[in-house]
């Protein structure tokens, strides 16, 4: 099982609508066989919140998620400027992917090929 992780920076988009990005989460935890756990933390500090995916398939969850939520959702774009997500490596966090950057400038991984 790998952990998949949104983490969104409140501060950088005050305007995003969290509540549907969790209600969107929560839908594709339903309507797919991809999560086999959805769950959010919040940090301490209250400046960030992780939605945080347990799934046998992250390569498959990540294009779905980066589809639903970053492409095709009303706040995609919001969500594009306001937070990095990142998975598990072949060593837990130890060799983690970044998968997506608020700043366009950072390299991203890409799934090793099957």
């Amino acid at each position: 099982m790998t952990d998949l992780c949104i983490q969104v920076h409140l501060n950088r988009e005050p305007l995003l609508d969290l509540n549907s990005v969790r209600a969107q989460c929560e839908r594709l935890t339903n309507e797919t066989g991809l999560i086999c756990r959805f769950s959010q933390r919040e940090s301490d500090d209250g400046a960030c919140v992780n939605l945080m995916f347990k799934t046998d398939h992250a390569k498959m969850l990540w294009q779905l998620l980066y589809e639903q939520l970053y492409q095709t959702s009303a706040s995609g774009g919001l969500l594009r400027t306001s937070s990095i997500a990142v998975c598990e490596g072949r060593f837990g966090w130890d060799d983690y992917l970044l998968l997506h950057h608020f700043d366009p400038g950072e390299k991203c991984d890409k799934f090793p090929e099957d």
